[in-house]
C-alpha cells in the first residue's frame, strides 16, 4: 500500500502516504528453498528479488491534509534477522519516531523484545521487556530516557500478568508491582 485517503464525508479528511526502503537488504522474505524456515531470506544488492514478502525493516507513514501538504510523519523501524540467527521477534517493532511537519522528533519509544521458550509441545512467549520513552526538551531530543517501563514474566506466569517496574522523569523507580496469577495449562 503506498498511500491512503480518509474522509469524513463532509468535503474533509486527510491521506496517509507509506514509504518503504528501497534497499534489498533491508526486505524480508521466505525461503525459497525451505518455506518452513524461521527467519529471513535476504537477496544480495542488485539482484533479482521473488517470493513473499514477509515485511520490510523501515516504514515511513506521513500523515498529510487532501492538498497534499504534511501534518506529522512517523517513522517505524522493525526486527528482521537471518536463517542462521532466527528470533522469534521478527517482525516486532523496535523503535517509532514521531515528527513534527518538518522531519523535527518529537517522541521516540525503543522497545527491546524477549523471546521464552516453553517446552511440551514447544512454544514461544513473545514479549516486550523494555520500553523506553523519550520526548524532545529544551530544543532536542534527550540521551536518557524520560521514561523506561521493564516488563518480567516468572516462568509460570506466560501469558499472564507481569512484574512491572516503571522509571519516570529523572529515572528514579517510580513504581514495582507484581502479580500472583497464574496461568493455567
Amino acid at each position: 500500500m503506498s498511500q491512503k485517503t480518509l474522509s469524513d464525508g463532509q468535503s474533509g479528511g486527510s491521506k496517509i502516504a507509506y514509504a518503504y526502503t528501497p534497499l534489498v537488504g533491508d526486505r524480508c522474505y521466505v525461503d525459497p528453498m525451505n518455506s518452513e524456515a524461521f527467519g529471513c531470506y535476504f537477496f544480495s544488492p542488485m539482484s533479482t528479488t521473488g517470493g513473499s514478502l514477509v515485511g520490510y525493516r523501515s516504514v515511513t507513514e506521513t500523515l498529510k491534509t487532501l492538498g497534499d501538504a504534511a501534518i506529522a510523519v512517523t517513522g517505524h523501524e522493525f526486527k528482521l534477522d537471518t536463517l542462521a540467527s532466527p528470533d522469534r521477534s521478527k517482525g516486532r517493532e523496535q523503535k517509532t519516531r514521531y515528527q513534527d511537519a518538518t522531519g523535527t522528533e518529537q517522541k521516540r519509544i525503543e522497545t527491546t523484545w524477549a523471546v521464552s521458550t516453553l517446552s511440551s509441545p514447544t512454544r514461544y512467549f513473545v514479549y516486550a521487556q523494555w520500553i523506553k520513552e523519550f520526548t524532545r526538551q529544551n530544543g532536542g531530543m534527550p540521551a536518557d530516557p524520560q521514561k523506561k517501563t521493564y516488563y518480567d514474566y516468572a516462568t509460570s506466569q506466560q501469558g499472564g500478568a507481569p512484574t512491572v517496574n516503571e522509571w519516570s522523569h529523572r529515572l528514579s523507580l517510580a513504581s514495582s508491582t507484581a502479580s500472583g496469577f497464574r496461568s493455567t495449562p
